[in-house]
């Protein structure tokens, strides 16, 4: 078995760099024998097993397929909107998900996923891990599609669903379409792009094998 190599050695360094790690923490890294620990575990370690021990959550995110999205022809987000049928709309959602500040670009049958990271992230995050994996993030049509189907509609009174491919100026800042619980109902939600988002949110995507996104 050969040894580690300088090249190895300065990634990582190049990695602790990257990762902006304080120096006392990786001085307690180094007296507590965490790292001795773990250059001495085996090559067999699952990696998404292992930053669930460190509460770090998972890589990659959990994907569920939402089947029979269809987006009609002709559809624009007000006749999605009152598809709805929502509890509740949030006072943004009233002023500026409408068609003058979002527009319906796709239509047709589309293959969309709820992905769930199981942990805080961001919306960039979320963007760069969609795109790894070869998907597109969701938009207002997609979302409000959802929001309107009768077997996904209830969805959103489980866990806040978020589409990050629309957004629109509330405020100054961006805002992104967001399908959260409103008590025992459903409420249709402006949320800002540069949130964290907690561990329990699911964020739509959309396989880039559909039609329109060739």
């Amino acid at each position: 078995m050969s040894t580690a190599t300088l090249p190895q050695a300065t990634k990582v360094l190049e990695l602790i760099t990257q990762k902006k790690v304080p120096s006392d923490r990786l001085q307690r890294l180094l007296e507590g024998g965490f790292l001795a620990d773990l250059l001495e575990a085996n090559g067999n370690l699952n990696r998404d097993e292992f930053r669930q021990f460190l509460n770090l959550g998972k890589l990659l995110p959990d994907l569920t397929e939402l089947e029979g999205i269809v987006i009609p022809d002709g559809a624009t987000i007000a006749s999605l909107k009152a598809a709805g049928e929502y509890d509740n709309q949030s006072d943004d959602a009233k002023r500026y998900l409408t068609d003058e500040h979002f527009t319906v670009t796709v239509t047709g049958s589309r293959r969309l996923f709820l992905a769930h990271f199981d942990k805080v992230v961001t919306s960039e995050h979320v963007e760069a891990v969609a795109k790894e994996m070869g998907y597109n993030v969701g938009l207002a049509e997609d979302l409000l599609c959802v929001g309107a189907h009768p077997e996904h509609r209830g969805l959103q009174r489980q866990f806040p669903i978020i589409a990050l491919g629309s957004s629109a100026v509330v405020h100054g800042k961006r805002g992104v379409p967001y399908l959260r619980r409103w008590g025992d109902g459903r409420d249709l939600y402006l949320r800002w792009y540069d949130s964290e988002w907690n561990g329990y949110c699911r964020f739509l995507l959309v396989g880039k094998e559909n039609p329109s996104d060739a």
